[in-house]
């Protein structure tokens, strides 16, 4: 589906993780390194959500990943650091409700790739690429946990719906 904002900021040429609620698709766009949220009865561009650098907060940098809690009130993005911090990738917080206003809070992560919220959203669970998954409680957006199951290098994750499971899966098959 192809989607464009009346000023530019928002186009689905390379989108990389989307999320949805009841009546809005939220995509993470490389292209346009912020959030697109589009209206899914119309596919019609409602806003695009910017994602501060944390080296510079005025510019946004590579989302790639994002979720949104059953009350489609809160979404989290894992975008990717600035050139000056190559290897980690930042969560942040965001209003999923217009005026769409980002956190200040952020939590840094090694290698990041994969992202999943528990079924009561209380979690956030982060897979990283040396075989760990980093468990941040969303009411104070601090690591409570690591879970180092065995397989390594996890690149995606899913959480279970009825919140008994987390799937993990690694460069050559589910871990």
């Amino acid at each position: 589906t192809e989607y464009i904002s009346s000023n530019g900021s928002c186009s689905s040429s390379t989108p990389r993780g989307v999320a949805t609620t009841e009546d809005r698709v939220f995509v993470a766009s490389a292209a346009n390194d912020r959030i697109c949220v589009i209206d899914q009865a119309t596919n019609a561009y409602i806003a695009s959500i910017a994602i501060p650098d944390a080296a510079a907060p005025v510019d946004a940098t590579d989302p790639k990943l994002v979720v949104i809690d059953d009350t489609a009130n809160v979404g989290y993005v894992l975008a990717n650091n600035s050139a000056v911090d190559t290897g980690s990738a930042r969560v942040t917080r965001f209003d999923a409700n217009p005026p769409y206003s980002v956190e200040p809070t952020v939590v840094t992560i090694a290698q990041a790739q994969g992202l999943a919220l528990s079924l009561d959203g209380s979690e956030l669970y982060v897979s990283t690429l040396d075989g760990k998954i980093e468990v941040i409680a969303t009411a104070t957006m601090t690591v409570t946990r690591t879970i180092t199951p065995s397989g390594g290098e996890f690149v995606s994750l899913v959480a279970d719906p009825r919140g008994e499971y987390l799937i993990a899966f690694n460069q050559h098959n589910a871990g």
